[in-house]
């Protein structure tokens, strides 16, 4: 399963709980499961590296169009966004790294979930 699998999922992200997050070492680990399932596993989300991960409160976040246009509903990607712009400016990630940065979002029942990377997440089931 890749990143471009979940970006055709489409359900409503009151479906969708995240279970853990955990960021040690560089690293952002993530585990989803899903009302009606995943296969009955929980879906895993693992990045193993990243430039910055931030955490929302569902019920206190509003998106606006300003935040940029995303593929996927509720696994979300983009090359363009407000947040993108700001972390360029602000980072040295880019020259660091040599990988362009994505923005990559998930929506669950609580929490909105928001990563930096130059590199595709590892996707598998647990």
């Amino acid at each position: 399963m890749t990143f471009d699998d979940l970006l055709k999922l489409d359900f409503s992200y009151h479906k969708l709980t995240l279970e853990e997050a955990s960021i040690n070492n560089g690293e952002v680990i993530l585990y989803f499961s899903k009302e009606g399932g995943f296969e009955g596993k929980q879906l895993k989300i693992h990045f193993t590296d990243y430039t910055t991960a931030t955490m929302h409160n569902e019920s206190y976040f509003a998106y606006s169009e300003k935040d940029g246009e995303f593929d996927g509903h509720v696994f979300k990607r983009s090359d363009h966004t407000s947040y993108l712009d700001y972390v360029r400016a602000n980072t040295f990630s880019e020259e660091v790294t040599s990988l362009a940065l994505r923005h990559y979002r998930f929506c669950s029942s609580n929490e909105f979930f928001d990563i930096l990377t130059g590199k595709a997440p590892e996707i598998s089931l647990r």
